[in-house]
C-alpha cells in the first residue's frame, strides 16, 4: 500500500514544514487548503493518515472529521491545532480524532504518533 498523508491546513507554509518533518517516512504528502477539498480528496483518493487543523477558510476541521469519520470510520484523523481549550479538543476528539496535538509543534510526538498510525 502507498503510504500517503493528507494535510488540511490553509496556511502553505505549515504544509511545506510538514513535508519536510515527513520526509524520513518516505510517504506522499499531499495539501488540501480548505474543508471542500479535502472532501474531494478522501472521497477519491486513499491516504494513511489525515493531519489537520481545526480553523479553515471555509469551514471548521471539527465538522470535516465528522464528515470524514462518517464515511472513513478507519482513517486515522489527527489534529495539530493552536486551540488549547479544552472543550475544542474534546469536541475533536468526540467528533472521531485519533489524537490532538497543540502548535507549536513538538515534531517528535508528532512523527511518532503519525509512524504508528501508518504502521497499523
Amino acid at each position: 500500500m502507498n503510504r500517503r498523508i493528507l494535510i488540511v491546513d490553509d496556511s502553505e507554509d505549515h504544509f511545506e514544514l510538514m513535508k519536510f518533518v515527513f520526509a524520513d517516512l518516505r510517504c506522499e504528502v499531499v495539501s488540501a487548503k480548505s474543508v471542500s477539498e479535502a472532501e474531494v480528496l478522501v472521497n477519491n483518493e486513499s491516504f494513511s493518515v489525515v493531519l489537520m487543523d481545526i480553523s479553515l477558510h471555509d469551514g471548521s476541521g471539527i465538522d470535516l472529521c465528522r464528515k470524514l469519520r462518517e464515511s472513513n470510520p478507519l482513517l486515522p484523523i489527527i489534529f495539530n491545532s493552536g486551540y488549547s481549550q479544552q472543550r475544542i479538543i474534546d469536541e475533536a476528539i468526540d467528533a472521531g480524532a485519533n489524537a490532538y496535538l497543540l502548535k507549536p509543534t513538538d515534531f517528535d510526538e508528532l512523527i511518532a504518533i503519525v509512524s504508528s498510525h501508518l504502521n497499523g
